[in-house]
Formats: structure tokens, C-alpha cells, sequence
């Protein structure tokens, strides 16, 4: 979205926002969401810098292909410093809030990879870095259940702060989709 509304943050880019002009040519974003939920502002007072119902008109990430999609492959076959490098690639020509959502999950990456090299502590706080920046994005952005991830990583967090081993856990699953 450009013009009048390129400062009104997570509004600007978000699926659910729509440019209301008034009789006397006053322009407002009304959030879809407030008609079915109360918990969202009919006219939410920009810039919004976090909510928890953004969700991203498309963006620029295409997980379908290129050092994305080989990024997503690396993580998924558990190849946690590849992934970083594919994403990181990518990461640095991005513009905002693509850039940070990226950054959340080659943090989660760089976390895993660090645990497996046997830094529990380091991978804690890569991932708690990576869990505040990723709370900004919503429940889904870029086609990914953001919320599900959040949870999972949160779920990592716990048992790694209470000294045990997750061994019993799975390691946080990227849904696209």
C-alpha cells in the first residue's frame, strides 16, 4: 500500500485492512476483523506495530522455489545451518516486515543448529529472540501458521529452561499453507 498509509505499520500490508474514503474525502483503514471479533479496533490508531490478526497480502516470500524452498527443505531434513545460509541469502535483500519474520526464522534455525552441537543455552536464547520477533507477525504470515510455530517453539523454551532433554518433542514444524 503506498501513499497516505505507507507509515501505518502492520496495517499497510495486511490482508484484513481496507481504505475507507468519507463524504468529505477523509481517508481511514477499517479492520475487517472488528465485525466478527471485538477483540480488533473498527479503526485501529496507526501506526499498529503488532496483531495478533496480521496477515500478510502476499508478500514477497515464495517458499515454492529457490533459496526459500531449499532453505525450508535443509530445515525440515534437519539440516539446521543450511537452512540458515539459504534463508540468510535471501534475508538480506528484503524489505520490511519480511525482513523480520525471515530474520525470526533463521534465528529458529541457528537455535536448532546450536543445540545440536550441544549449546543448550545459546539455542534458548536464540529461540526466545526468535519467538519476540515472530509474536509481531500475527497467526499466519507469508502462508506460514505462525501461531502453531510460536506455540511449538514456546513448548522447546519451556523444557530447555527446566534443564531436561527434548527428546521427546519434535523439532518446530514450518506449514506453508
Amino acid at each position: 500500500m503506498s501513499g497516505p498509509f505507507e507509515t501505518a505499520g502492520l496495517c499497510s500490508l495486511c490482508e484484513h485492512a481496507r481504505t475507507i474514503i468519507s463524504d468529505r474525502g477523509s481517508m481511514f483503514l477499517l479492520c475487517r476483523l472488528s465485525s466478527s471479533c471485538p477483540e480488533f479496533p473498527k479503526y485501529p490508531r496507526l501506526p499498529v506495530k503488532t496483531c495478533s490478526g496480521y496477515q500478510n497480502k502476499g508478500g514477497n516470500l515464495n517458499w515454492a522455489e529457490g533459496a526459500l524452498a531449499e532453505g525450508l527443505c535443509c530445515y525440515q531434513n534437519r539440516k539446521f545451518f543450511a537452512a540458515h545460509e539459504h534463508w540468510e541469502s535471501v534475508w538480506l535483500k528484503l524489505a520490511e516486515p519480511e525482513k523480520s519474520f525471515l530474520q525470526a526464522l533463521i534465528q529458529m534455525s541457528a537455535a536448532f543448529y546450536h543445540y545440536q552441537r550441544g549449546n543448550p543455552k545459546g539455542a534458548t536464547s536464540l529461540l526466545r529472540r526468535a519467538l519476540g520477533t515472530m509474536e509481531h507477525s500475527g497467526l499466519s504470515f507469508a502462508g506460514i501458521d505462525t501461531n502453531r510455530l510460536s506455540n511449538d517453539i514456546r513448548r522447546w523454551i519451556d523444557v530447555l529452561d527446566s534443564g531436561q532433554s527434548p527428546t521427546e518433542i519434535s523439532f518446530p514444524q514450518i506449514r506453508i499453507g
